[in-house]
Parts: structure tokens; sequence; C-alpha cells
């Protein structure tokens, strides 16, 4: 294996719980140095909570910058609807869960390869650092992991911002 590419050690450092689910998901682009990283299931179900559990606090602007667009340019299609035709129109409800479906598949690719890309650079930290092969993983513990903390206020935010809508509507 070549001195550059990331050791399962190391992503299990790094991730934690379930290093070996994730050793099994990217082993293939890991060993083979691709900047691919496929597609992962926690982030097509949880979106922004999942980089919130995954303490990926910088790459948090991936999934919202994702749902800001998709949402204005729903909502710059359904106003030039209404101006056209002249009568209220929102968006059918088979489109929305489409967009929907879209926004999740694309936050589960996208989110694959912010955290692979996090993985990679704090293996290259890491390894900067020097030291013996014990603190670098230490060393990718300290930068990996999870936080339930964070992802239990992005649970609380979510609800919040369902009964905002909900109250809204």
């Amino acid at each position: 294996m070549e001195e550059h590419i990331p050791t399962e050690a190391e992503l299990r450092a790094f991730v934690v719980t379930r290093g070996d689910q994730y050793w099994r998901r990217w082993c293939w682009y890991i060993e083979r140095d691709t900047r691919r990283a496929g597609t992962l299931w926690p982030p097509f179900f949880f979106n922004w909570i999942w980089f919130l559990y995954r303490r990926m606090y910088r790459e948090l602007w991936a999934p919202i910058a994702m749902i800001v667009v998709v949402v204005l340019i729903q909502v710059a299609a359904e106003l030039a609807v209404e101006l056209h035709r002249g009568v209220p129109y929102t968006t059918p409800r088979e489109i929305d869960t489409l967009i929907n479906f879209g926004l999740a598949a694309a936050t589960s690719w996208v989110g694959s390869f912010l955290y692979l890309k996090k993985f990679r650079a704090a293996v290259i930290a890491a390894r900067g650092a020097g030291g013996t092969p014990e603190a670098t993983l230490e060393f990718l513990r300290r930068s990996g992991g999870t936080s339930r903390l964070a992802a239990g206020l992005g649970i609380v935010v979510t609800l919040l911002m369902l009964l905002v809508v909900s109250a809204a509507g």
C-alpha cells in the first residue's frame, strides 16, 4: 500500500462508530486513491443532522445551500406560474416528492464525498504532526468521531422549524 493512502486502522480511529461499515463502503475508493466516494444512506435519510452528528460543522454549508437553492428555484417557478396563469399555484405533491428525493440523493453523495475528504485531510495532518502510530490514531480520534449533542440540537432546530412552518401555514 502506498504511503499517502489511508489505512483501515486510521479510518476506524477517525470514524469511531461504525468504522467497519465505512471501511466496507469506502475501501474501494481509498485503495484506488480516487476522489470519488459513492453514497451513504445516513445523509440520505438524516440530511444535515448527519453532518452535525459526524462533526462536519464546516461542511454543513453544503446540504443547507442545496436546500436553499432548490427552495428558491421552486418558489420562483411557482411565482412565475402564478403570474402567467393569474391564479395561485403550488407545486404538485408528486413533483415535490421527486424534488425531495433528488435533494436526499444529492446530500447522500455530497455527504459521502465531503466526509471522505475530511478524513483524508485529517490523515495528512495526523501524519504530518509526526510521532508514533498511536499518536497518529489519537489525533484522528480527536479530529473525527461523533457528537450526539450536535445531532440532538439539529433535531430540536428541525422540530422548531416544522412548528413555525405549520403554525404559519
